[in-house]
C-alpha cells in the first residue's frame, strides 16, 4: 500500500460492523439480518475504494513525472532555440535522461552518407570511462559493419534494445555497440537503447544510451518519454554546424550522382539515338518497354562502301576498323546536320532516318558525297585506299518499334519501305550513280535539284515496277 494512503477510519468501521454481527444481543433486532446482509457490500466497496485510490495515486505520479519532462522539455526546446552550443545541449538532455531512467553513458552518433560511414560526434559518461570516451569521440566506423549495433539503427531505423546480457566493446566480442574496430577498453554493458535520429524522415544518426552495472525497467511509456527526446537531439543536430557539414555532403552526393547520371545518359544515347524514343513518346529510355511502336512516314537512307569486300581483304582486320572508324566519323555528323538520325551501322553499311522532310535526306546524302574527298585525304594520309559510297534514298511508311526481350532491347524499322531502300542503294553500282532516289522522294522535296531519270526497274521482293532517278548535284 502507498505510504500516503491511510484507511484507519475505514478499517475501524469495518471491525465495528464485524463485532456487532457477532453479537448475538442484537439477534432479536428487526434490522439485525438486513445488517448482517449488508455488512459484506460494505467490505466490497472498501476494497473497490483502495483500488481506486491505489490507481489515482499511481496516476498521479505519472501525471507528476509527465509535467516534470514537460518542463525539461519546454527547458529544452528554449535552449536549442537560443542557443547553437550543442555540447551545452547534448550534456543537458543526457543529464536528464541519466537522472530520469539511470542511464549512465550516452553517445551520439551521425551518419556520412557520402563517406558511408558514422562518427561519434559526443560521448558523455562516468569518470571510469574517460579514457575510453577520449579515445571513442570523433571516431568513425564504415556503416556495412555487421558488428555495430549503431550501424544496425542507423541502417533498419529501428529501436533496438539489448539488455539481460554483457556486451563489451571488444573486437572480440559477439556484439558491439559500435564497430569492429572499437577495441578500446572493456567495460560491460548490461543495457544499450539504440534509437534512430530522423529529420525529414531521413535517418541521420543514431542516439545510444547505456548503462553498465545495472539493468532498467524500461516500460512503453519510458521508451516513448526518451523518443520524444530523441527527437529535440535532432532538432538539435539542426540547429548545428553538424547539419550543415550533413546537408553540403548531402547536396554533393546528389550533385556527383546527377552528373554520373547525366553521363550514363550520353553514353546510352551513343548507342541509343534520342530521336526513335521521341517518336515512341516516351520521356527518357527508362520508359521504353518490349513491343513499344509506331507507324510512321519518314525517309529512308542506305550508304555503302563500293567494293568494301576486295579493300578488306588487302588489309588486316584491325586496320580494317581503324579505316572505317576514319570514314564514319566524318560522314555521321553530316546525317545528324541534316536533321537525321543513325539507325544501325551494318558492317561497312550505314542506315539512316529522316522523320522530317525528304529535302534532309537528299542534302544529307550530297554533303556526304562531297565529304569523301576530305575523307579520303585522311585515309591516304594513313596509308589506305580511296573510297567511294553510294546512296538509296526512299520515302514510305514504317513501324519504329522496340524488339528483343527484357535483358536485350533494340530499337529497329520494319516495313516494305526499308527494303526498297536497300534494294535501291544496290542499284548505285549497277547505275554507277553516287546517289539514288526513288519517285516518291523526288515529288516531295520542296527545293527541286537537278536529277535523271533511270527509268523504271524492277526490284526484288516488289511486283510493281519503280520508278528511279539519279541526283546529278
Amino acid at each position: 500500500m502507498p505510504q500516503n494512503e491511510d484507511f484507519s477510519e475505514e478499517l475501524n468501521i469495518i471491525q465495528q460492523i464485524n463485532e456487532v454481527c457477532e453479537d448475538e444481543t442484537y439477534s432479536d433486532h428487526p434490522l439485525y439480518q438486513r445488517f448482517k446482509e449488508l455488512a459484506p457490500s460494505y467490505e466490497d466497496l472498501f476494497r473497490e475504494h483502495k483500488i481506486v485510490m491505489r490507481a489515482s495515486d499511481r496516476l498521479e505520479k505519472s501525471l507528476r513525472k509527465r509535467n516534470e519532462e514537460i518542463e525539461k522539455l519546454n527547458e529544452i526546446i528554449y535552449q536549442i532555440n537560443m542557443s547553437l552550443d550543442i555540447n551545452e545541449i547534448f550534456t543537458n538532455i543526457f543529464n536528464y535522461l541519466s537522472d530520469n531512467y539511470g542511464f549512465e553513458a550516452c553517445a551520439l552518433a551521425i551518419y556520412y552518407v557520402t563517406e558511408n560511414q558514422y562518427r561519434i560526434e559526443k560521448f558523455l559518461g562516468p569518470s571510469f570511462l574517460n579514457d575510453y570516451i577520449s579515445k571513442c569521440s570523433g571516431s568513425q566506423f564504415p556503416l556495412d559493419d555487421e558488428g555495430g549495433m549503431i550501424s544496425q539503427c542507423i541502417k533498419e531505423n529501428k529501436i533496438i534494445l539489448l539488455e539481460k546480457q554483457a556486451i563489451y566493446y571488444q573486437h572480440k566480442s559477439e556484439l558491439s555497440v559500435f564497430g569492429k574496430d572499437s577495441n578500446y577498453t572493456e567495460h560491460p554493458v548490461k543495457l544499450a537503447l539504440f534509437i534512430p535520429i530522423l529529420i525529414n524522415n531521413t535517418v541521420i544518426g543514431s542516439l545510444c544510451l547505456m548503462t553498465h552495472n545495472k539493468s532498467l525497467n524500461l516500460n512503453a511509456s519510458d521508451k516513448k518519454s526518451i523518443q520524444t527526446f530523441t527527437n529535440h537531439v535532432a532538432a538539435m543536430v539542426r540547429n548545428s554546424k553538424l547539419f550543415a557539414d550533413l546537408e553540403r555532403d548531402r547536396l554533393r552526393l546528389i550533385q556527383e550522382n546527377y552528373l554520373k547520371l547525366k553521363e550514363l545518359n550520353k553514353s546510352i544515347e551513343r548507342f541509343i539515338p534520342r530521336e526513335p524514343i521521341k517518336l515512341l513518346h516516351k520521356k527518357s529510355i527508362e520508359h521504353v518497354e518490349l513491343k513499344d511502336q509506331i507507324n510512321v512516314d519518314m525517309t529512308i537512307m542506305f550508304v555503302d562502301i563500293r567494293s568494301f569486300t576486295s579493300i578488306s581483304e588487302k588489309i588486316t582486320p584491325a586496320q580494317t576498323f581503324d579505316m572505317l572508324t576514319i570514314y564514319t566519323k566524318q560522314i555521321s555528323p553530316v546525317i545528324r546536320n541534316h536533321n537525321g538520325f543513325i539507325d544501325t551501322y551494318i558492317g561497312d553499311g550505314i542506315m539512316a532516318l529522316f522523320p522530317e522532310k525528304v529535302d534532309d535526306a537528299v542534302m544529307a546524302a550530297i554533303n556526304m558525297q562531297n565529304e569523301m574527298d576530305n575523307i579520303n585525304i585522311d585515309l591516304e594520309a594513313q596509308g589506305y585506299d580511296q573510297i567511294k559510297i553510294g546512296i538509296g534514298i526512299h520515302f514510305g511508311n514504317v513501324t519504329l518499334g522496340i524488339i528483343g526481350e527484357e535483358d536485350r532491347l533494340q530499337v529497329t524499322v520494319i516495313s516494305d519501305a526499308v527494303n526498297l531502300a536497300s534494294r535501291v542503294e544496290q542499284l548505285t553500282k549497277q547505275y554507277n550513280s553516287p546517289i539514288i532516289v526513288t519517285e516518291g522522294v523526288l515529288s516531295r522535296l520542296e527545293e527541286k535539284v537537278p536529277s535523271k531519270s533511270l527509268g523504271e526497274v524492277e526490284v526484288k521482293g516488289r511486283e510493281e515496277m519503280v520508278s528511279i532517278f539519279s541526283i546529278l548535284s
